[in-house]
């Protein structure tokens, strides 16, 4: 299951221009850093079964948070590098059209597991997913789902660490579908970060 998912998901980003080879990561959906996040990020964060019950009303026994990392390729971030007032021209398509990319293979991700016959939810894409910029906070947060999934950790930034840099974008799904999980290196949060060690 896991090796035929992963090639969907690269095969979803085959013909796109912003990222290199994905990395994966799973973690046990009743993995109890998810109920953490309640304090750590907001109240109305939602644990995995909790997302997936918005979906189809109860909360699953067993699962899987699916997590994809989609490093941005090298030209892109070496563009940005020249740029001291605003983002470079490819930086801001990747933030915008990469994104666009990245829904896709949520969809795509989700669709698959689905034809295979596990429930599957993409949090981002419910009804109920909110996002405040303002507050800097969302109801759920990709970047802890790969913490928690054991892709990385973060910085004073609180900026994503993983084995390609902080230069990425992260996607995510819950699945009832059961997927070992990766191993995490820490449960600290800050282990990668270079200032906190």
């Amino acid at each position: 299951m896991q090796e035929a998912l992963e090639q969907v998901v690269e095969s979803a980003l085959s013909e796109q221009p912003y990222f290199s080879k994905p990395l994966f990561g799973y973690a046990d959906l009743n993995d109890p850093l998810f109920a953490t996040f309640k304090q750590v990020i907001s109240s109305e964060h939602m644990t995995p079964a909790e997302a997936f019950a918005h979906r189809y009303q109860q909360q699953p026994q067993q699962g899987t948070v699916v997590v994809w990392v989609l490093p941005i390729i090298s030209d892109t971030i070496l563009s940005n590098h020249k740029e001291t007032e605003f983002p470079s021209k490819e930086w801001a398509h990747t933030r915008h059209f990469g994104e666009q990319a990245n829904d896709r293979v949520r969809k795509i991700a989700a669709d698959y597991l689905i034809e295979q016959g596990y429930r599957t939810v993409v949090p981002p894409m419910l009804e109920q997913w909110f996002a405040s910029y303002d507050d800097c906070v969302s109801n759920w947060s990709e970047r802890h789902a790969a913490f928690v999934a054991g892709l990385g950790s973060f910085g004073l930034s609180d900026a994503l660490i993983t084995d390609v840099g902080v230069c990425h974008r992260v996607g995510s799904l819950v699945t009832e579908a059961v997927i070992e999980p990766t191993k995490r290196r820490s449960d600290d949060p800050y282990h990668r970060c270079l200032y906190k060690v």
